[in-house]
């Protein structure tokens, strides 16, 4: 309850969180925002292994006596590559590539025959290194094969519905106790304030309110302290009172990542940290303005 009323528009979060549990077929899975994101890290990790893999065949190249290993590391590569490339195409192919890469034996150099040992030992350790790494993405990644995965998603479906409709019904009995006694807590006025803010269309899309239009129109800027402690109620809420998406930008906010201490009150320090890397110093329309000098201890303070 506490985590969702902290997000700007909680039953319908809920009930779409809980409908993502409600798949059929791999197909549908792949489709997930689960499988798209686990994918993509696997494509990352995947083209990682092959760098290392290509510069080791390059050393082998360079080095006299190592070609013998060149067999070997090129038919791993080629393993890799395919299962990069079946990343792209869903779980159960990933799954199946994944399995099939196979690290044989390396064949035997003769003695005395390696130009440079050292450059012997950097490729058969880059080579464990990544048979390791292999593995550990399998075994980590895939406790359960694809088709055990959708059937656990589809077990899980049933409490996951049922969890939802208990706190949606938790928030239903809470809000009528609290109108009871003629109580408001912070989160009643956060969300209060966004159903103010705005309406949904025919389609059930959000759009702004008129009232949002005219505080848009009528705030020349828009002050946030204290960003790193901001959620996703409040992030709307700013979003919706200014200009911050406009040609003319009207929304100036100051914070200190290190200093979040509200993460327990579900504040997001990565809408700051999101801000930071994305704003350039400078010219343009999003500009960030990185303050160094400490004024607190000036030494005129300090004196």
């Amino acid at each position: 309850y506490n985590f969702t009323m902290s997000g700007p528009w909680p039953e319908k979060w809920l009930k779409n969180s809980a409908e993502a549990f409600n798949i059929n077929s791999i197909e549908e899975l792949n489709e997930s925002t689960w499988v798209k994101v686990l994918c993509e890290s696997i494509k990352v990790e995947l083209e990682g292994y092959m760098k290392m893999l290509e510069k080791a065949i390059d050393i082998i190249n360079d080095t006299e006596g190592l070609e013998v290993y060149l067999d070997n590391f090129s038919d791993e590569l080629f393993s890799i590559k395919k299962a990069y490339e079946a990343s792209d195409l869903g779980l159960n192919e990933t799954y199946e590539a994944l399995i099939k890469i196979t690290f044989g034996r390396l064949k035997a150099v003769k003695k005395n025959s390696v130009s440079d040992e050292n450059a012997q030992n950097v490729v058969k350790k880059i080579r464990d290194d990544i048979k390791k790494k292999i593995n550990d993405l399998i075994d980590n990644t895939f406790a359960v094969t694809p088709e055990d995965m959708l059937l656990n998603i589809q077990g899980a479906y049933p409490y996951i519905k049922k969890l939802t409709e208990l706190v949606l019904e938790f928030s239903d009995r809470f809000t009528k106790k609290k109108r009871e006694r003629n109580l408001l807590d912070f989160n009643d006025l956060e969300h209060l304030c966004l159903k103010i803010l705005s309406e949904e269309d025919e389609e059930h899309n959000i759009k702004l309110s008129k009232v949002a239009e005219n505080f848009r129109d009528y705030f020349d800027e828009v002050l946030v302290d204290e960003y790193q402690d901001s959620n996703n109620v409040q992030e709307t809420i700013i979003g919706l009172v200014s200009r911050r998406n406009s040609d003319d930008p009207n929304v100036f906010m100051v914070g200190d990542v290190k200093q979040s201490i509200y993460r327990f009150r579900q504040a997001k320090p990565e809408l700051f940290i999101e801000k930071y890397n994305s704003y350039l110093s400078g010219e343009g329309l999003n500009r960030k303005i990185q303050l160094y000098k400490n004024f607190r201890s000036r030494q005129e303070v300090i004196d």
